[in-house]
């Protein structure tokens, strides 16, 4: 019974995966116009500013910097708190969902926005007419603009300096500051064997939602950054060599690369994970043991 149990399962997984009734995606996602100006890139994110919530970039393939998630990881809050406009509708149950940023400078079709958004990498700002209030050049007329931000820093890349700044408060204070310039310098939480300049290139080989594979051209050692949140179920490896993972600038992940190229590979592998699957493997091999001894009971009377 175990066994045609597992077998049951397995033909019903077998069967649904990739498989799903519905009708044609185009129907309820159709293609929207002005996203098919932005160039899709697994480097660069976009923000919609007064429009478009950030699940429906997902559907064009495109990265938003809100993320997808119905839960607001606390710490890209605060990240992106530094870069909004001081008149934005706040809304407890959302907060980056309606995220609206602090412009510097608009002159159609450039944009200038707060260096945290050059940090995280939010290449295109994709606004409306009304979004879009008085820019210093008429916008043409479409329904929506795209505005390139050429500021912007690819998902990875390395800083020149870095400084530990172990207290939040200072180091948000540090992050807002006008001045600030994530080329020349990241904060960490934490002490580290860091030169004292950097220098480097670092390009996305791979990525998907599990798994980020890096390959860095370091001319000195140096830290390696990845945009993206920082989470103890990430994992990283720098030719297969277990390292690390520094939390960097308040919110992001990045590691410590040595002078040359290597490889350096992000997956997700949560320890709750691996204590379910382990967990599961020993009820499975309790269960086994259980319907052999029950057989062999049930034999011998």
């Amino acid at each position: 019974v175990p066994l045609l149990g597992v077998l049951l399962l397995g033909e019903l997984l077998w069967f649904g995966y990739g498989r799903a009734a519905q009708s044609d995606p185009q129907l309820y996602y159709p293609r929207v116009p002005v996203f098919a100006a932005i160039p899709l890139s697994p480097t660069q994110r976009i923000l919609g500013y007064g429009c478009f919530p950030a699940s429906l970039p997902q559907t064009q393939k495109l990265l938003d910097v809100r993320g997808y998630d119905g839960v607001d990881p606390a710490r890209l809050v605060d990240l992106l708190n530094i870069a909004a406009a001081p008149t934005r509708e706040k809304i407890d149950y959302a907060a980056v969902q309606f995220f609206v940023p602090r412009v510097i400078a608009m002159t159609p079709p450039s944009v200038r926005l707060p260096p945290i958004l050059d940090l995280l990498g939010v290449r295109y700002l994709v606004c409306t007419s009304k979004s879009a209030a008085s820019p210093s050049e008429p916008l043409p007329a479409t329904d929506y603009y795209v505005l390139e931000n050429h500021s912007a820093l690819p998902r990875t890349f390395v800083p020149r300096t870095v400084e530990v700044a172990p207290n939040d408060e200072t180091r948000l204070a540090k992050l807002a500051d006008p001045l600030f310039d994530p080329r020349q310098i990241a904060y960490v939480e934490q002490p580290a064997n860091f030169s004292a300049s950097a220098s480097g290139e670092t390009e996305i080989v791979e990525a998907n939602p599990q798994r980020v594979v890096l390959r860095a051209h370091m001319q000195t050692q140096g830290l390696v950054v990845l945009t993206d949140l920082w989470n103890n179920g990430w994992r990283a490896s720098i030719d297969g060599k277990s390292v690390p993972i520094l939390r960097v600038d308040h919110a992001l992940r990045g590691v410590i690369a040595p002078t040359g190229e290597s490889e350096i590979v992000f997956r997700y592998a949560p320890l709750s994970l691996e204590l379910g699957l382990a967990a599961a493997a020993i009820a499975l091999v309790l269960l086994a043991m259980l319907t052999v001894l029950q057989r062999f009971n049930s034999g011998r009377a």
